[in-house]
């Protein structure tokens, strides 16, 4: 079962005990402007205060937010929870929520997007072992068009791979990583997996692709490129988190970041590492490419870092998240001046030009995953608790 709820406070909700998860930082440059403030607790149909879900023990489950730049007025109802969500206009807010996306069994960990067929659709990946496409079939409506499984255990990385004739793939398929350290090629087409991937020991952090070839890193400490070579080698200990392709880059460049604190740039030919980036203080969660020269980086000391790849130097540092910052997100078009975060702090938070515009409190114990969309909007997956 999905619970999502969402209206707007004249408040922000008072933090919540973290219990040593991850470190504050407020030593750092640029702060975020917290005015601009959406909370998202959860209430009792019957009763203006806030209620608490049903008695028997912390219930946690995955979930999705779809958030839109609208300033309509929406609601939503959960009968069977006799729960009722609503989200109201504010003349400074930009983000309001759209679509509650319902099925998985659990946390929802990560977040693509694709076109299929001509229709928009949104992929995530769970902790419930699935991974589910979500096709729209109207302006504030998907439905789920195929469950693709295969892992025994969460789904933990996605890889969309479109059709591309250059390369020899005719149809779009989608790459799923697992704890269960495989990896697996999905025909939508076809039920069971058509490939799979084994090589890695541990839990698949991440996936990229690069000429019609998956690379992929892991908590083994290893980038492998998935060639007719094997090639391999180790990347960041004890763990490697992300790795993304950096676009115009001939031979071929990535960047990784691993809990020894760097982000590293590899050719992918040899897989010598050319660069180091040195100035996060905690594990490297997520990096976005926001051109040939440079790059963001998010990490677990709150901070998210703006990068010159072929310097190293770190040309600004963005704080504002209270906790682990696990995802980051670019706009479409906006070169880097616009983008999304998501964190351990309970919160997705909108960024442009430099300063936090609008902060979103989620009712969450961690919001796993943020993903811009190619109108504008953004897809939040999280994990659900009853505080």
């Amino acid at each position: 079962m999905v619970l999502v709820g969402i209206w707007v406070s004249d408040h922000v909700l008072p933090a919540k005990d973290l219990h040593n998860r991850g470190p504050t930082r407020k030593d750092v440059t640029t702060n975020a402007n917290t005015t601009n403030v959406l909370t998202i607790p959860i209430r009792d149909s019957h009763n203006s205060d806030a209620a608490s879900l049903p008695a028997g023990g912390p219930a946690i489950f995955g979930f999705l937010f779809l958030l839109m730049s609208r300033a309509t007025q929406m609601h939503y109802a959960l009968i069977k929870a006799a729960l009722v969500f609503q989200i109201k206009r504010s003349r400074i807010m930009s983000f309001k929520l759209s679509v509650e996306l319902t099925g998985h069994t659990n946390d929802v960990r990560v977040v693509s997007s694709c076109t299929l067929n001509g229709t928009e659709a949104i992929v995530t990946g769970s902790r419930d072992g699935t991974a589910r496409v979500w096709s729209k079939t109207e302006p504030f409506e998907y439905n789920v068009t195929k469950v693709l499984t295969g892992h025994k255990g969460p789904v933990t990385a996605i890889c969309i791979l479109p059709a591309d004739k250059t390369v020899g793939r005719d149809k779009t398929y989608i790459v799923t990583g697992g704890q269960d350290a495989k990896i697996f090629m999905h025909d939508l087409d076809i039920d069971e997996p058509v490939k799979v991937f084994s090589g890695h020991d541990l839990y698949v952090s991440s996936i990229t692709c690069f000429a019609g070839v998956l690379i992929s890193v892991s908590w083994d400490c290893t980038l492998r490129v998935w060639d007719d070579t094997g090639r391999h080698t180790q990347c960041h200990s004890p763990a490697a988190y992300v790795v993304t392709v950096v676009p115009g880059q001939e031979p071929a460049f990535v960047l990784t970041g691993g809990a020894d604190r760097m982000v590293k740039l590899w050719q992918v030919s040899s897989l010598s590492c050319l660069q180091e980036y040195q100035g996060h203080q905690d594990v490297v969660r997520d990096i976005k490419v926001l051109s040939p020269e440079q790059f963001l980086s998010a990490a677990n000391d709150c901070t998210i870092r703006h990068w010159n790849i072929h310097t190293a130097s770190c040309l600004s540092v963005f704080s504002g998240h209270e906790a682990y910052v696990y995802s980051i997100s670019v706009f479409p078009g906006s070169g880097g001046a616009q983008f999304v975060s998501s964190g351990e702090d309970k919160t997705v938070r909108v960024w442009r030009n430099r300063s936090c515009e609008q902060t979103i409190q989620l009712p969450a114990q961690s919001v796993w995953n943020v993903h811009c969309l190619e109108n504008g909007d953004f897809v939040v997956g999280s994990r659900y608790h009853n505080f």
